[in-house]
């Protein structure tokens, strides 16, 4: 990956526009121009609802409310410290 970043020679920016409010509720639109916009998403909702199409959430819900399974999760101090939560905890029903 960093190779192919010493390959970046140009970045396109979009002027003018600093009233992008990135703590609106999700859903909410930006029209930038009459071509582009941003939408506001909750990343965590949006994270789990792709994991919930490749995994059979309800299986392993049960298989993580077994008396004999136990789980110790490491982020090693990293950003995906709450989207694990968000599974592990509020999705399959862990302890923290």
């Amino acid at each position: 990956i960093y190779e192919r970043t010493l390959e970046i020679n140009s970045f396109k920016t979009l002027e003018g526009v600093d009233d992008v409010d990135i703590n609106a509720l999700p859903g909410m639109v930006h029209e930038l121009t009459e071509v582009s916009s941003v939408v506001i998403i909750d990343p965590f909702t949006e994270y789990v609802t792709v994991l919930k199409q490749c995994f059979d959430f309800s299986a392993l819900r049960e298989f993580c409310q077994r008396p004999d399974f136990t789980m110790l999760f490491d982020g090693m101090h990293g950003a995906g410290g709450p989207f694990a939560r968000r599974v592990l905890v509020e999705e399959l029903g862990l302890p923290e």
